[in-house]
């Protein structure tokens, strides 16, 4: 499973229990970096996307986890999902913003970068994509 998360410079997620920032060029980067994989994200973030067709759930409670598919981290529900997550793609503003959340999981040694692309987003100059894969400590 794939985990996505946007952050700041400062690894903030969210403000007030709002997303920090959002592009709709970054969006369109994800989709074209997962493309028909299952999307798993909240109603809040579904707002984002709702304007474009493509296969997702809405996370509550009792979501049955498909583990062929994409997270769209925004500060809820990391607990139930984490444990299959085996790539976390963050994708950096480049830029400080309030922040009273954070999200460092990929700071951990289980995980390495495996690639980083910079573009530039529709309201944001630079966008930078890192991709970490996780390490299999027993081979």
């Amino acid at each position: 499973m794939k985990l996505v998360v946007c952050l700041d410079e400062n690894n903030g997620i969210r403000f007030f229990g709002k997303r920090q920032s959002q592009d709709e060029l970054q969006r369109k980067n994800l989709f074209e970096l997962i493309g028909n994989s299952k999307i798993f994200l909240t109603e809040y973030s579904y707002d984002l996307y709702k304007e474009i067709e493509f296969n997702f759930e809405i996370i509550d409670e009792n979501i049955e986890i498909d583990e062929d598919s994409v997270f769209l981290y925004e500060g809820e529900f990391l607990d139930k999902f984490l444990p299959f997550v085996d790539e976390i793609i963050v994708y950096f503003w480049n830029r400080d913003y309030p922040f009273d959340e954070t999200f460092d999981e990929f700071e951990q040694d289980c995980w390495k970068e495996k690639e980083v692309l910079e573009f530039k987003g529709k309201s944001h100059e630079k966008i930078t994509r890192k991709i970490f894969v996780k390490e299999n400590k027993d081979e």
